[in-house]
C-alpha cells in the first residue's frame, strides 16, 4: 500500500488529511506517523511527526472514537 500511495502522488502535493483517510479506508488504524513519513518523503520541507514529537510538543491525540481521533490528528498536524 505505502509504494501504491507514494507511486500515485509522487510529484503531487496530496495533503495529510487526504492520505491518513486513505489508509484509516484501505486498513481500519490511524497511522498518523507512518502518513507524516510518507508526506515527507515526497516532500522534505513537510514535518514528520510521532509519539516523541507530540510529547516533546505538549501534544497529544485524544483517546476517543476512531473517527474523532482521525480529525484530532489532522488538528494536530496542521499544528
Amino acid at each position: 500500500m505505502f509504494y501504491e500511495i507514494f507511486a500515485r502522488e509522487k510529484g503531487s502535493t496530496p495533503s495529510f488529511a487526504m492520505i491518513l483517510n486513505e489508509i484509516y479506508q484501505k486498513t481500519g488504524n490511524i497511522e498518523g506517523s507512518f502518513t507524516s513519513k510518507l508526506l515527507a518523503t515526497i516532500n522534505p520541507n513537510l514535518p514528520i511527526w510521532d509519539q516523541y514529537v507530540l510529547k516533546n510538543i505538549g501534544l497529544k491525540v485524544k483517546e476517543t472514537s476512531k473517527e474523532e481521533k482521525l480529525k484530532n490528528a489532522v488538528e494536530l498536524y496542521g499544528k
